[in-house]
């Protein structure tokens, strides 16, 4: 817990050297702890001299001993609150030899450091790391990086080139509220070198830096790859020390490189960072002047002068930014693009302002210090920087540019794309199912067969309605598909069943339930001529995507894990598939997944994928207290809706249904001597 500078702390014996080097907060990994996982702790009010709640290894070590060893390090769903740090690191600090290091799903709040990175600072060379789904929020640096610090370590002789950070992908965060003493409120690099960093699918929202990039500030950094991210009501504020009182860049600031940087580039290259720079929102960064005694520009009350919005820019006047596929409040700054979209609103769900108060302080340099001011609000609602429906983001994003692709889910791992293409920022807009009826709500009396209408409806042998349900009988076997026998659809069509109770997969059995689709040449899809798809569900495998013709059988085309893909009791699977050979899989009516089956290493036939067929539903398996209800579909437009009538759910089965369906298992198992007691528990 010692947090003044390390040169100051007394040593347990002075002879020891490096002594200052061990000198932790919360958690302190010194070196080689290779495979280590930090995670579900709460770590608060600690204190460091490098890196407050959680260091690895030390900065500035000299010789052979630099490389700390500490690779393949997790640090995962931790509350990080209200710590503080001396140097290079607030909360977390990462330094040399962390390669492959993970940052997740942590909540870091309210830390501060006396120089980089109040949330994060990965300072040194650490190879292939990623920073993700974290919530990095009201952080604080004395000097830069208020949320996260990428930067390169800075050698002992001047004169030589740093060697960079290493290759880290920043994705999926919430950085919000964060404050810099200098760049990059949100998110700095800094001599972080030539290495590739990918940036996408943040939210970089309200934060404040008092000199260039409230959001995102880039010094010596080449190679940025900054996409689908959300850039909305950041501030600069000019009363840094080393500000001129001048507006900077508000939403992303670039700079000029240094000299040991620009000497080691071709001689073409830029004088600056010029990231790749597509598919994001840009919106409300306001960029202050300093008057000597407050900030104008930025909408503080009382003062007389207009808003000066600046999204984007290159400190110094050297260059341009060159934004493709982005909306943007103004171009200043940029090169102008057919692509984008400037001076239209995002239209997001909800904003939320943070202002600023400018007050004397003598321990500033400047005798003037930023404050942020916050109305009082939880945490969740801090706003919310997801786009609605109508925002001129949807659909108008690119699938790549460059060597960059767009990423292939959004900030909630949601799908993307859905509709007709990619939206802007790090929202992607579910897609509801569309629009089709049910068929079957299977009303008819308990113990009834299923009807004329189904390939297995005519006796009650292997389904059966039981509680305005349909129950998957024992003597199913070891599985059978039921198809929909009144109609055949089109090639652009629709399925969906409601599961009100999800067969459990056992060791042994691993039950898969779902929809079957485009069934041709036969009643069974097992039949020898006949082909179809299949979408089904596990709750050991997840999700799976089948397909069968006659010459190939069944190929699985597409598998998603559990991690990706789980469903619950009274959850409704759909299903739909397009002319093109996309398959489409959607849970309560928004898009999950799609997958084009004519295109996979064993692909689906185009002739197949352009016919139409038969829907119904799918059990590899009878019994294990499996019951669907609210089966429906039909033909579908070849562009999906855009809304969709919500289905009612009668609820699980009754207690009288799950007891009947497990005695009735236990009976087909064969062991009916043995008394049965169902406990039932209310849902």
């Amino acid at each position: 817990d010692q947090q003044g500078f390390p040169n100051n702390l007394q040593p347990g014996d002075p002879t020891v050297k490096d002594f200052a080097a061990v000198q932790g907060g919360g958690i302190f990994v010194n070196a080689f702890a290779r495979t280590l996982q930090i995670s579900n702790n709460v770590l608060q009010s600690n204190g460091g001299a490098y890196g407050s709640a959680i260091r690895l290894g030390t900065p500035h070590i000299e010789g052979g001993r630099g490389n700390s060893q500490n690779d393949d390090v997790r640090i995962l769903h931790n509350r990080i609150l209200a710590n503080g740090g001396t140097n290079l690191a607030g909360a977390i600090g990462i330094f040399r030899g962390a390669q492959r290091y993970e940052i997740a799903n942590n909540d870091i709040c309210g830390n501060f450091s006396a120089e980089y990175g109040g949330g994060i600072s990965h300072y040194g060379l650490s190879q292939g790391s990623s920073i993700h789904h974290n919530r990095i929020y009201f952080n604080r640096s004395y000097d830069e990086g208020g949320g996260i610090m990428i930067a390169g370590e800075l050698p002992a002789d001047p004169n030589t080139l740093s060697p960079g950070a290493g290759r880290v992908e920043i994705y999926n965060n919430l950085i919000q509220n964060n404050l810099a003493n200098d760049d990059g409120g949100g998110l700095r690099f800094l001599m972080a070198g030539n290495y590739r960093y990918d940036v996408y699918n943040n939210m970089i929202v309200n934060n404040i830096s008092t000199h260039e990039g409230g959001g995102v500030s880039l010094n010596d950094a080449t190679n940025v790859k900054f996409y689908n991210n959300t850039v909305m009501k950041n501030i600069t504020t000019a009363t840094a020390m080393t500000s001129d009182g001048q507006p900077a860049p508000a939403g992303l600031s670039d700079s000029r490189n240094s000299t040991l940087l620009q000497a080691s580039l071709n001689p073409n290259a830029p004088l600056y960072s010029d990231p790749l720079l597509f598919n994001n929102i840009f919106w409300e960064n306001r960029a202050g002047t300093f008057t000597g005694a407050t900030v104008a520009g930025i909408g503080l009350a009382g003062d007389p002068n207009p808003i000066n919005y600046w999204d984007l820019g290159v400190s110094g006047g050297i260059g341009d930014l060159n934004p493709r596929d982005s909306i943007l409040q103004v171009a200043t700054g940029t090169t102008n693009h057919n692509s984008n979209i400037v001076g239209q609103d995002p239209n997001v769900v909800a904003t939320y302002d943070t202002s600023v108060t400018v007050l004397p302080w003598r321990g500033n340099p400047r005798f003037v210090d930023v404050l942020m001011v916050t109305t009082e609000a939880t945490p969740n609602l801090l706003g919310d920087y997801h786009i609605s429906s109508g925002s001129p983001a949807i659909d108008a994003g690119s699938s790549g540019r460059g060597n960059a692709s767009a990423p292939l889910a959004d900030y909630d791992d949601e799908l993307r794309p859905q509709g007709n293409g990619f939206d802007i920022g790090a929202d992607e807009l579910p897609v509801a199912l569309p629009q089709a009826g049910a068929l079957d709500i299977f009303t008819a009396n308990n113990q009834a067969p299923l009807g004329a209408n189904w390939s297995n409806g005519a006796a009650n042998l292997k389904f059966r309605i039981l509680g305005n349900q349909v129950q998957v009988r024992p003597a199913a076997g070891l599985g059978t598909d039921n198809i929909w026998l009144a109609n055949s659809f089109g090639p652009n069509q629709l399925a969906f069943v409601q599961f009100t109770s999800i067969a459990k997969a056992t060791a042994t059995i691993n039950r898969q339930q779902g929809l079957t689709l485009k069934l041709a040449g036969g009643t069974d899809p097992d039949e020898p001529n006949a082909s179809a798809i299949q979408v089904v569900y596990s709750s050991r495998t997840g999700l799976e995507i089948w397909t069968k013709d006659p010459a190939q059988l069944w190929v699985m085309q597409m598998a998603a894990p559990l991690a990706q893909f789980t469903l619950h009791d009274g959850d409704v699977l759909g299903a739909q598939t397009w002319s093109t050979g996309h398959v489409g899989v959607f849970v309560n009516g928004v898009m999950k997944v799609v997958v084009d089956v004519t295109a996979t290493n064993t692909p689906w036939p185009q002739s197949l994928a352009a016919a139409g067929g038969q829907i119904g539903v799918t059990y590899n398996f009878g019994g294990g207290g499996a019951f669907f209800d609210n089966f429906g579909g039909g033909d579908a437009a070849a562009v999906l809706a855009a809304s969709v009538a919500p289905i009612e759910w009668s609820g699980p089965p009754s207690a009288e249904a799950l007891a009947e369906a497990a005695l009735e298992d236990v009976e087909d198992a064969g062991v009916m001597d043995h008394f049965i007691f169902v406990p039932v528990a209310a849902k």
